[in-house]
């Protein structure tokens, strides 16, 4: 279990009356006063810290990351740090796809994704990186249909990283209506310039401290299926 400290003061015992008082620390007054101390569910341990009158703020933090624990859906808050590449590998190397099918994958990730997309941390994806990335794939005369293809592998992986968040959730219902339109379209150019818009909507529409969230939230609407 968890605890918060308080960095300002610290508790001692009066010599006295034998009674628990509070003494200033030499932070008193510096910096951010409240630190989060957690032990993730691999045993490392982990802080955040709040500033003053921020008390029920860490609080809620605290039960945030002991309710995500006890569910499973425990998320590492550098996990956003890792390139794509190196996360698309790790994730590539755990699937029980046949032999044939996982070369086949890493063909397409290794041509068409990652030398666009594969150097930067999942929580740098912008519109802007996905734009350029599919004009690139456009520019080489690729389809529709290759280029959803090559999108659903995006999807796939950054769902494996960011499916639990909240806020990612959240998105997912929010997409998923729009989705439903774009379904109807009949044409592959149609279904493709559908989820193009449903993506780029996403992505610059709506504000979001996660960026790569943004992205999944998008990408997991499945906007063309």
């Amino acid at each position: 279990m968890g605890h918060i400290q308080d960095t300002w003061y610290r508790t001692v015992v009066d010599a006295a009356t034998g009674k628990q008082i509070r003494k200033k620390t030499k932070l008193y007054g510096k910096g951010q006063r409240y630190r989060v101390r957690y032990r993730d569910p691999d045993g490392a341990e982990r802080s955040k810290s709040f500033p003053d009158r921020q008390k029920k703020a860490a609080d809620d933090f605290l039960v945030s990351i002991e309710n995500d624990k006890r569910r499973g859906t425990y998320i590492n808050p550098d996990a956003g740090e890792v390139s794509f590449r190196t996360y698309a590998e790790r994730w590539l190397e755990s699937q029980t796809f046949d032999e044939s099918s996982r070369e086949a994958i890493a063909v397409r990730l290794g041509k068409n994704v990652f030398p666009h997309l594969g150097s930067y941390a999942l929580a740098a994806l912008s519109p802007t990186h996905i734009r350029t990335w599919d004009r690139e794939m456009q520019k080489r005369g690729l389809s529709p249909n290759y280029r959803h293809a090559m999108f659903f592998h995006v999807q796939t992986i950054l769902n494996a990283q960011w499916m639990t968040r909240r806020s990612v959730r959240i998105l997912v219902r929010r997409f998923q209506y729009e989705s439903r339109r774009f379904r109807r379209q009949r044409s592959s150019l149609g279904r493709w310039a559908g989820f193009m818009q449903c993506t780029m909507r996403c992505l610059s529409g709506t504000a979001s401290r996660s960026r790569s969230a943004l992205v999944l939230g998008c990408v997991r609407a499945r906007c063309s299926a």
